[in-house]
């Protein structure tokens, strides 16, 4: 989310609980649309994946959030009452084999082990200095169906990322 430690702030805990909770409701039915799971709520934020091959056709990897903007924006009069304000979020796709394991002892889950968390996380990063909604890395920008896509990819160079010592390709995402 957006400025969600002012958000936070400003509403107290539980309001915000409560606007994370409204705001995130709407995200499953988009989830369930482009045929995507949820891997983990981190916050005010949450990791959703698919397998390769079905994330990167129909504009799946990047309607998740834009139909989710959508679904806030259809639910302005709602969030404006409720918290003075629509949240805006911003997001980042990217690609790569993950490792799936349990860890913990007493309380046990099962969690992705890559890289490809770590850059995906960084370039998420990223969006705010760039001036963009969403960005995508060159690997799965790539693999991209353009054919008849609903959105313009701009190529906006290569970057290296906070920690990464090898730059990676970065795409902005945009609505056609």
């Amino acid at each position: 989310m957006v400025a969600s430690t002012t958000h936070a702030e400003s509403l107290g805990d539980y309001r915000f609980s409560r606007l994370i909770q409204d705001s995130f409701s709407l995200l499953a039915d988009t989830v369930d649309n482009n045929e995507a799971e949820i891997y983990r709520y981190m916050g005010d934020a949450v990791l959703i994946h698919w397998p390769l091959k079905q994330g990167i056709i129909k504009d799946r990897s990047m309607n998740i959030y834009y139909e989710f903007s959508q679904q806030l924006n259809w639910q302005r009069h709602y969030f404006e009452e409720h918290y003075g304000f629509v949240p805006k979020f911003k997001a980042a796709a990217h690609c790569g084999q993950v490792v799936a394991a349990v860890v913990g002892v007493q309380k046990q889950e099962i969690s992705f082990f890559s890289d490809v968390l770590n850059t995906l996380a960084r370039l998420q990063d990223q969006c705010n200095p760039l001036g963009q909604r969403m960005l995508m890395s060159g690997a799965l920008a790539n693999r991209i169906e353009r054919q008849d896509s609903k959105y313009n990819l701009h190529n906006l160079g290569p970057m290296i990322l906070k920690g990464k010592q090898h730059s990676i390709d970065v795409y902005g995402v945009s609505p056609k």
